[in-house]
C-alpha cells in the first residue's frame, strides 16, 4: 500500500511538473500557481517518503522498489502531462 501511494504521489508530482513546463513554454500564467502549489505538497510528501526510509536505516539494495516505482510513476506522469497539455489547453 505504501508503494502505491507513493506511486500516485510521484506520478501526480511529474504529471504536474510536465504540464507546467508546457504553461512555461506556451507562456500560460493562469494554470501556473494552482501547478506551483501541487507540485510543492507532492514533492514534500515524496521528500517524506525518502526521509522515512533513510532514517530507518534502509540500505540502498532495500530502496529499489522504491526506486523502481517511482522511475515508472515518474515516466507514465511525463508522457500524460505532454499529451493532456497538447490535447485541452490551447
Amino acid at each position: 500500500m505504501d508503494l502505491l501511494i507513493i506511486f500516485v504521489t510521484n506520478f501526480l508530482f511529474v504529471f504536474i511538473k510536465a504540464f507546467q513546463q508546457r504553461n512555461v513554454t506556451w507562456l500560460k500564467y493562469r494554470p501556473v500557481l494552482p501547478s506551483s502549489f501541487s507540485m510543492t505538497v507532492t514533492q514534500v510528501y515524496i521528500w517524506h517518503a525518502v526521509s522515512v526510509r533513510t532514517i530507518a536505516g534502509a540500505s540502498f539494495l532495500e530502496m529499489w522498489p522504491l526506486i523502481i516505482t517511482m522511475t515508472i510513476a515518474a515516466w507514465l506522469g511525463t508522457i500524460s502531462g505532454m499529451y493532456l497539455h497538447d490535447r485541452y489547453i490551447k
